[in-house]
Parts: structure tokens; sequence; C-alpha cells
């Protein structure tokens, strides 16, 4: 039941998006579909909640029935005095049947072992949430990642044909007799340098493009028919890093799943102490049997049965010393796990959040060197004309302006991904998670419309 909620809550948060060709949203429903670790969570949740069956079976009652039809083939040898008789006899037997009943009255460990199952079912579904969230993080990540590469090739293309105008300018110049050689040939260099930045672009694109198809089944041929574009706009996530590290203290499947498995071995290690106890169990029976000794052919027999057994262990070769000593020994180290998961979280939460605000710092710092990139290569495009500039000049203001504009979209990729891994500390059904999906397609969305 709760797993079924957990995907309910996931797809009504997947239908909130706002409509446009190819969201986030899209890619990451379309990557739930066909990746292999969330395939493998449902399937490790179904087995322990069929565990939980398992383990009250032993605690319900236990009816038997035995059912059988024989024959009997006897042969008699007498010898005396006078002469020897032998005879043969075939007899077929009646059929003979028995009920039997076993209840279970005190079995402590089968108790413990049932509430046992039912907190390896919790564990699996906090597993399974974090599943979930590792694969929101690759898919947002994996998206971020190709929006970048398109932004980059589209700007080391732009720089591509501007660096030809240039070089052909340079050289038309060089040929009139108004410019020089050493201003061609920079030129020139300035245009293969920007061939390999295109190519090496393009190489990147196809990569990035290729990867995305795998983790999401969407094919390239979708993929290169929508473009997207990082939109100018910055904003850091809600709240500080104190109430982001409380929020994930509380609601995190890695913190809430390793806090569930150190309940878990709580429970083994009370469940190993219960080895040694007394069991109680109470027995019935009903058997309806046929003779079959030749002598007796015929003579049926009607037995019932009612009993109470009490088992007392004295002796098991250490068997349950050992499972409660290692039963400690996991319980112990559990405990641990909770501390270097709180000590990794909480570190990563600092991390990714001063980083968020650095690339926040740093693209809106780069936006501004772009705009003043574009003002400057304007301007000596202007003063080429009166000789105050040449056009090696241009090709080097344009060469800075491709750096800075490709410097704007690593840092917003890197922000942008800062923030995914502050998420993905944090179940998919979180709001936060919502809220920035969603914000993040509206802003793509934008930047895409004419």
């Amino acid at each position: 039941m709760q797993k079924r909620m957990l995907v309910t809550a996931m797809s009504l948060l997947m239908a909130a998006a706002p409509t446009m060709a190819l969201t986030l949203k899209e890619a990451i429903a379309n990557a739930e579909n066909i990746d292999p670790l969330v395939q493998s969570a449902i399937a490790n949740t179904d087995a322990n909640q069929a565990g939980i069956q398992v383990a009250r079976s032993k605690l319900l009652p236990l009816v038997q029935g035995v059912g059988s039809y024989g024959r009997t083939n006897q042969t008699s040898n007498q010898v005396d005095a006078q002469a020897g008789i032998y005879s043969q006899k075939y007899v077929n037997s009646t059929p003979n049947s028995q009920v039997y009943l076993k209840q279970a009255l005190f079995h402590a460990a089968d108790w413990a072992g049932l509430n046992i199952s039912e907190l390896q079912t919790e564990y699996s579904l906090f597993r399974l949430a974090g599943v979930y969230s590792d694969l929101w993080l690759r898919v947002s990540s994996a998206w971020l990642e190709l929006i970048a590469a398109q932004e980059i090739f589209s700007i080391q293309t732009d720089s591509e044909n501007s660096m030809r105008l240039v070089s052909d300018q340079a050289q038309r110049a060089y040929d009139a007799g108004v410019g020089t050689k050493d201003s061609a040939l920079e030129a020139k260099a300035q245009l293969a340098f920007s061939k390999s930045n295109a190519v090496e672009a393009r190489l990147n694109l196809a990569a990035k493009q290729k990867s995305f198809e795998i983790l999401t089944g969407i094919d390239v041929e979708t993929l290169i028919k929508n473009k997207w574009r990082f939109a100018n706009k910055y904003r850091a996530l809600q709240g500080n890093s104190k109430q982001f590290i409380e929020k994930v203290n509380t609601t995190s499947p890695e913190i809430l799943s390793v806090k569930m498995a150190e309940e878990i071995r709580r429970l083994q290690l009370k469940q190993a102490k219960m080895g040694n106890y007394p069991t109680v169990d109470f027995f019935a029976s009903y058997q309806q049997t046929q003779n079959y000794n030749i002598n007796q052919i015929g003579l049926g027999v009607i037995s019932s049965q009612a009993a109470v057994q009490v088992t007392i262990p004295f002796y098991s070769g250490g068997l349950y010393e050992g499972q409660e000593r290692q039963a400690a020994a996991y319980l112990q180290a559990a405990s641990a796990d909770i501390k270097a998961s709180e000590l990794k979280l909480t570190t990563g939460v600092h991390t990714y959040w001063a980083n968020q605000e650095a690339q926040i710092d740093r693209a809106v710092a780069v936006q501004e060197m772009v705009a003043s990139g574009q003002e400057v290569v304007k301007a000596y495009r202007l003063s080429v004309s009166a000789g105050l500039k040449s056009w090696s000049d241009v090709g080097n203001a344009e060469v800075i302006l491709t750096k800075r504009r490709v410097d704007q979209v690593n840092a917003i990729t890197t922000l942008l991904k800062a923030q995914a891994q502050l998420l993905a500390y944090l179940p998919v059904t979180d709001e936060s998670w919502n809220f920035w999906i969603n914000t993040v397609a509206v802003e793509s969305k934008r930047a895409t419309q004419p």
C-alpha cells in the first residue's frame, strides 16, 4: 500500500508539469520506466512484502491432511510333520486418512521475526525512495549537461561564422593594401581555432545526446528537434543551509533507511536472545487406518489425539550465543552507519549550498562580462573603418566574448547541478523537487520562445 502511495504521489507530481515539448519531467518519467535500479528496488519491495506473509505463517495454524490407498500382498508358508501348507493372498486395503493440526502458542523468536519482516518492508520503501531521488538527480544532471552542450555548440558555431567573416575581411584588407599580413595571418589562425572549438562542441553534444538517450530511452532524433536554452535568471533554493539540513535529517530516504536498518538490527539482537527460549505448541490429530495384517483383515482403527508440547533447548553447540554476538556487532555497525550518513549529508549540504551561492555570483558577474564583451566587439568593428583597430583586434575580441559566453553557460550548469545534488537528499515527493523542476522547465521554455 505504501509503495502504491509513493508511486501515485510521484505520478501526480509528473502531471503537474507545464506542457512543452519534452520537459524534464517527461524525461524523468521515461527513465523511470526503463531504469534497472528502479525495477530492482520495486521487485525487492515486493519480495519484502511477501516476506511478511511468510513470517506470519509460522504463527498461524498449520493444518495438513494425509491420505493413502494401497494393496497388500502376503505369502504364508507353514511346515508340519505331514505336509507343507502354502498360501498366498492379495488384499486391497481401504483408504487411510489423517488430519493434523499444529498451532504455535508461544514462539517468541517467530514473533520477533514477524516484526523484523514488517520493518524490512518499511526499509525497502525508504530504499526505493532513495533510488527514485538518485534517478531524478541523474536525469536532471544529464538534461542540464545536454542543454549546456547545445548552447556551447551554438556559441562555438556563431563564433566560427563570425571569425570566418573577420578572416575574410582581414584578407581583403591585406589584398587591398590597407591591411597587414600579420593581421590576416592572425585572423586565419583565429578562424582555425574557432573551427576546432566548434568541432569539439559538436562531438561533445553528440556524446551528451547519446548518454541522455540511454538514460531516458528518448531517441536522438527527438533530442535534435528540441532546442533548449538557459534563461539568465538565477535563484537559490528556498531557506538556508541550516533549515535545509534539518529537513534532510527528517525526510532524507538515506537517513531514514539507515535508521530503519538500525531498528531492524536491534530487533534481530532481541530475536537472537530469544533463540534459547522454550517454545509451546498445541497438536491435534484425527486418524483412520486399515490394519494390513493378513490375519486381521478388515480391522479398522480410528484414533484422535490432542496435546500440548513444550520444547526446552538445553544445548545447541553455541548456535544461539554466536547468533547473539553476531547480531550485537551488526547493531553496532548500523549505529555507526547512521553517524556516517548524517556526517556525509551535512557535509554535502554545506558544500553544495556554498557552491550554488558562489555560482550565482559568478553567473551574474559573467553575464555582465558578456554584455561588456558584446559592446567591445561592436566598438572594435566600428574602429576598423576608422583605422583605430585591425581585424585581428576584432578577432581577439570575438575570442574573448566566446570564452565569456561559454563560462556563463558553465556557471549556470554548475549552479543548477549543485541544486539538483541538494534536492537528491530529499524524497522526490517533496515539494522542493516539484518547484525546482517546474522553475527550470518554465525558464527553458521562455528562453526558446521567439
